[in-house]
């Protein structure tokens, strides 16, 4: 336990001491799961697309919803979310929503539907993206990853959601949803960042490059990682630096995202193992890192200029062996 507590310090965390719960699998029977309630759900759940069917898992807490939904966007395409959205607000659920301003208008978007219905914020930046795909329910259970409910995303793309069942998160996250929409309700307070072995950082705010860079820094023996764009050198730099230290480093890069500014050559020029993809006709879009195969960094946040100056971004830290095996599983799937 001192090790773990070591490892988060390392990101100025203080691990609040409220007691673990267990962490539900993605395995349970179906039966189990559609008689869960928001409160039933474990501390934590993870869930990977396409073999689990993300949207399937986001409406089911959608339809679970009683109270109020906080859900930010960057691209909102599958009409059957947006469906359940519109429903839970005709049953009284209160739905707040912020999109992209870029996205809204994109082939498919169901913001035209939604708006008939639902008051949206929409963010109005002149550069960079909203670009979290998260939701707060009932003030208590949080959705986030890299999963955006579209078609491709949903049936096609590897994704991954982070299901997180913590009041103390929740404000957080409703509060950076303020944050992002502009509302006079934020309030710029030193939040209260983690639960138990979770943390959650913002970005224009907590500066989650550094963050990130910090706990590759800790790793004692390996890093692994699967990542949609990867261009940032300043953490390419510290996985090259570990790399000639002896920590194994594994990864895997989406092959449509190859440029010369992608870090993918540049790592195999020193001999690190990375590979593209296989997922060929579509996209390996996880933003993940797993740190002595324990420690996971998950979000919305690539490895980009962009994530880290412009845009709107989460990620969320999580140090758990056996949801790091899972992770660990996915990518070597991939």
């Amino acid at each position: 336990m001192f090790k773990r507590i070591r490892l988060i310090i390392l990101i100025g965390v203080f691990l609040s001491l409220i007691p673990c719960h267990k962490h539900v699998t993605a395995n349970r029977a179906e039966s189990q799961v559609n008689d869960l309630l928001l409160k039933d759900y474990d501390l934590i759940s993870v869930y990977f697309g396409p073999k689990n069917n993300l949207s399937e898992q986001l409406i089911k807490l959608i339809n679970l919803s009683e109270k109020n939904i906080y859900g930010a966007f960057y691209s909102l395409r599958l009409f059957k979310v947006a469906s359940a959205l519109i429903d839970a607000k005709n049953r009284g659920v209160k739905v707040h929503l912020v999109m992209d301003n870029g996205r809204i208008n994109s082939r498919r978007s169901q913001y035209a539907l939604l708006r008939k219905h639902i008051s949206i914020n929409v963010t109005r930046q002149p550069r960079g993206l909203m670009h979290n795909k998260f939701c707060v329910f009932d003030n208590k259970v949080i959705w986030t990853g890299s999963y955006n409910p579209t078609y491709n995303g949903t049936y096609y793309n590897n994704n991954n959601a982070v299901v997180i069942n913590s009041e103390i998160l929740a404000k957080d996250f409703i509060n950076e949803f303020r944050r992002i929409s502009g509302s006079e309700n934020y309030k710029d307070y030193r939040r209260q960042t983690a639960e138990n072995e979770i943390a959650v950082f913002f970005s224009k705010k907590d500066n989650c490059k550094q963050r990130i860079i910090q706990l590759l820094n800790s790793a004692e023996k390996s890093i692994c990682f699967a990542s949609f764009i990867f261009t940032d050198k300043d953490i390419a730099k510290v996985i090259i630096s570990k790399h000639n230290k002896g920590i194994k480093i594994t990864g895997v890069m989406e092959k449509g995202m190859d440029s010369f500014w992608n870090m993918f050559s540049f790592f195999r020029h020193v001999g690190i193992d990375v590979k593209w993809d296989r997922n060929y006709s579509h996209q390996m879009h996880h933003k993940v890192f797993i740190i002595d195969k324990r420690i996971i960094i998950t979000g919305s946040f690539n490895p980009t200029f962009s994530a880290h100056k412009l845009n709107w971004e989460n990620i969320v830290v999580i140090d758990d062996v056996a949801l790091a095996t899972r992770f660990m599983d996915e990518i070597k799937n991939l």
